[in-house]
């Protein structure tokens, strides 16, 4: 019993603590080809509950999220400075042409261009199997008919054999591996584009999308990407293998029997063409559902308080009911949809074998053993390749369009500038100013000074007869405008009601006003003493692209 207890913290120390072992970046590339690097992770798992820590040396450094967001964000923009697509639109048929879709293919062409290699090698291995099917079976028809042949040959073509069901297990998973960690790796460069683009844009941009949309994006069509990239492949090579499954169905048997089978595969696809496409506008449509439904929805949890007191559940609650009833209607054609295109799978075989020998047996041929499962072998091949991946590539492809160009029409979102950065290069140009006379009534206007970014201020003088006022009068002129440019500068959000009144900076003596209004007329003199330089902005929508808001400023004196 004391032994029992006694090893007991030491025995929950060990499982306690963490496994450490090699990262997947330092792993051998045979541990790569049979997954080897998980068997700590295994032998772990079968003592104790994993936890997170456990997996943390497992994970490179490329596949961090933060460096992640900030490669993409690199490639993003140098695509945008080199390329100007549209916004928002791509072809039908490639959804690769828009900025996101460029920035995404330039990131991953060699993991794609690898995964197109290991998918040439499976097409040649499931090639390779009937080939090594029909040695074999011929082998043994010989040895059955007593005509000894070689025993070593029936060996060899038992091993090979043997050797294509087992590198089909390898070969497959491994292009599968590539372009899931490939859909992977772009849903959270999408996510944190897209959170890195909310977190730039500013009020005004932010009310003309609605939160259901944003929530969308991140959480449904992002999802594209991890049901593209283990497919896509297929677009080109499902076809290269029907082609080759023709040709060795031909100089086995003929060429019109391999044909009549290899028609009759093809028959269904202009079907499943069509329904594909009618997928696509379904997928569209079902997102401007959820759209709609969650934007909806956040407004009534915003104002519940409002929505209580005015008694307004019920028409909340049957507008989200309309709403979510239409989304489930597109939802449910859909799943009918991808139904049929799988039950075609279970048909496409027994339907190309009649077919190919039925004209094969009216062409007066004669078929054995080894001929038949041969050609069984071959023409059951497309079932896999044509009939299931080859729908699914183009299935999630066309889904893909929709949720890429509208990811991108959101990246290409316009931003307002970045505070302190705005015209920062006219400010630091030195400000033009000249002298102009009032023709109407010979009063000298002292200053009109201008500036690149569009600031104009007209400065009256004081009266002739009081020289210190509008030398002082003129020091608070300069003394305001000297401190709005700093505030431009550092890009001060400053916001205030349209019917704020008009404020003046009152000069030392209280003489000099400074007004700021739409006609630049003079106005009467505050009578609280404000701080030197104070200006009050006029209109909530201040632009710190337009200084005060206004194009001009005057700054007249109330004796002028």
């Amino acid at each position: 019993m004391a032994g029992e207890i006694g090893g007991a913290p030491a025995l929950a120390s060990t499982f306690a603590a963490p496994l450490i072992a090699k990262n997947y970046a330092d792993v051998s590339w045979i541990s790569h080809i049979i997954f080897s690097y998980v068997n700590s992770i295994i032998n772990t798992a079968a003592l104790r509950p994993l936890e997170e820590r456990d997996v943390e040396w497992l994970t490179p450094s490329s596949d961090e999220a933060h460096t992640l967001a900030s490669e993409f964000e690199r490639t993003y923009q140098d695509v945008k400075a080199h390329y100007n697509p549209p916004v928002g639109r791509s072809d039908a048929r490639r959804p690769w042409t828009t900025l996101t879709g460029i920035t995404l293919l330039r990131l991953y062409w060699w993991p794609m261009a690898l995964e197109s290699l290991w998918v040439l090698v499976e097409v040649g291995q499931r090639l390779g199997t009937p080939v090594a099917l029909r040695q074999f079976l011929r082998w043994l028809q010989a040895y059955a008919a007593n005509e000894s042949p070689p025993q070593w040959q029936g060996w060899v073509w038992a091993v090979v054999l043997g050797a294509c069901g087992y590198s089909m297990a390898i070969i497959h998973h491994q292009l599968f591996w590539i372009g899931t960690r490939c859909g992977f790796k772009m849903r959270q460069q999408a996510i944190s584009a897209i959170h890195a683009k909310v977190l730039r844009l500013n009020s005004a941009a932010v009310n003309v999308l609605s939160t259901g949309h944003v929530v969308n994006l991140v959480s449904n069509d992002v999802r594209r990407f991890d049901d593209v990239m283990p497919f896509w492949i297929f677009l080109w090579a499902a076809p290269l293998e029907l082609a080759m499954v023709l040709l060795m169905v031909s100089l086995e048997l003929d060429f019109l029997s391999a044909l009549a089978g290899v028609a009759a595969s093809l028959a269904m696809i202009p079907l499943q063409s069509g329904l594909v496409r009618y997928i696509g506008g379904l997928r569209r449509n079902t997102a401007q559902c959820t759209d709609e439904r969650v934007r909806l929805a956040g407004e009534v949890v915003e104002g519940a308080l409002a929505m209580k007191m005015l008694g307004w559940e019920d028409p909340f609650a049957e507008a989200l009911r309309s709403i979510r009833s239409r989304e489930t209607s597109f939802s449910r054609r859909m799943q009918r949809i991808r139904g049929i295109n799988f039950a075609l799978q279970f048909c496409i075989t027994p339907i190309v074998s009649f077919v190919t020998f039925a004209v094969y047996r009216a062409r007066n041929g004669s078929l054995n053993v080894a001929s038949v499962f041969y050609s069984l072998s071959l023409l059951h091949l497309p079932k896999l390749y044509m009939v299931n991946f080859f729908v699914l590539a183009v299935q999630t492809l066309t889904e893909l369009r929709v949720s890429l160009q509208r990811i991108d029409k959101f990246l290409a979102t316009p931003e307002p500038p970045r505070p302190g950065q705005q015209h920062h290069h006219d400010f630091a140009k030195p400000h033009h100013c000249h002298r102009r006379h009032d023709h109407h009534n010979g009063d000298p206007r002292v200053s009109r000074c201008s500036d690149p970014g569009g600031l104009e201020a007209d400065g009256a003088s004081a009266a002739q007869d009081n020289g210190n006022s509008t030398g002082i009068a003129h020091h608070s002129v300069r003394e305001a405008i000297r401190r709005s440019l700093e505030l431009v500068r550092g890009g001060a959000a400053i916001r205030h009601s349209r019917e704020a009144p008009v404020a003046a900076a009152a000069a030392a003596t209280g003489n000099g006003v400074m007004n700021v209004g739409k006609s630049g007329q003079a106005a009467a003199a505050a009578p609280e003493p404000y701080p030197l330089g104070y200006v009050a902005m006029r209109g909530a929508d201040y632009d710190w692209s337009r200084p005060f808001g206004r194009h001009d400023i005057r700054l007249t004196d109330v004796h002028g």
